[in-house]
């Protein structure tokens, strides 16, 4: 991790490819390499040479100038919230504004996952239950550096508002399967996002909680195992999906976030 000054043309990649954290926008000069970042850099060359391409993450000091720089490099497509994942200057960038460190570290959580998934399952195109849901699981991680330890954690206000209404993203389950990439990002982007994270939830920690959601613990396996196998997202869903075919998956969805809620907590992550 090191600091450039602002709008300093980008560095090519090291290798074959990186993943870096770059400190933008208010660095006050360019600090040596630090032991750390070092480190990293040997990392960077020895173990990502499968890696065809890199996406560096840019911290500003705040939104203002995010746009103040997005403004002047007119090719950026998309910037969303201005520190969303959006193609400049011809590659993928992470632009992430700092004033929030915590939302800050929740967001590079959030596209993090998705790179991950991207190169972890042979850069499939997953559906968007699975994808857009897994990432925001893994946003609100907690890490015990005692005990090198993840534990995944409730994300706060999508906690707040599925167990205050489970009706409401219990209705959009059937439609979360089958959605489209164009129809996620259209329409009422927080109802599908909560959808797709409470569904997530759910199957990973939820169904842990009680025997009685035992048959919904091969749903993501299997899902897996399908799309590795080079089965379409969609049809993977299909098929995994098609084991709990016989039950009343909004009903137990909603059992869970009425009854079983806290359980979940301690389970499995």
């Amino acid at each position: 991790v090191w600091g450039m000054p602002a709008l300093k043309p980008q560095p090519e990649p090291i290798g074959d490819g990186t993943v870096k954290v770059r400190l933008l926008a208010g660095a006050k000069g360019v600090p040596a390499p630090t032991p750390q970042a070092r480190f990293y850099r040997v990392m960077e060359n020895g173990l990502t040479r499968d890696v065809k391409w890199f996406s560096p993450v840019d911290l500003w000091r705040n939104r203002q100038l995010i746009g103040e720089w997005t403004d002047k490099h007119g090719n950026v497509q998309r910037v969303a919230n201005v520190k969303s994942l959006a193609p400049v200057l011809g590659r993928a960038e992470l632009l992430v504004a700092a004033e929030d460190p915590k939302r800050a570290l929740s967001t590079m959580r959030h596209e993090a996952f998705h790179q991950y998934l991207h190169y972890a399952t042979g850069n499939a195109n997953h559906a968007m239950w699975f994808n857009e849901g897994h990432a925001c699981f893994f946003e609100n991680i907690k890490y015990n550096a005692a005990k090198n330890a993840v534990k995944v954690v409730e994300k706060g206000n999508r906690a707040t508002w599925v167990a205050k209404d489970p009706v409401r993203y219990a209705n959009c389950l059937s439609g979360m399967l089958r959605m489209t990439r164009d129809e996620f990002y259209s329409g009422d982007q927080n109802l599908h996002y909560c959808t797709a994270w409470a569904l997530v939830y759910f199957l990973e920690k939820g169904v842990y909680t009680s025997r009685e959601f035992a048959e919904y613990r091969q749903v993501i396996p299997k899902y897996l195992e399908l799309t590795a196998a080079g089965m379409p997202a969609d049809q993977a869903t299909a098929v995994a999906w098609s084991a709990v075919a016989h039950r009343n998956v909004a009903a137990d969805f909603m059992k869970f976030w009425t009854e079983k809620r806290k359980a979940a907590v301690n389970a499995r992550w």
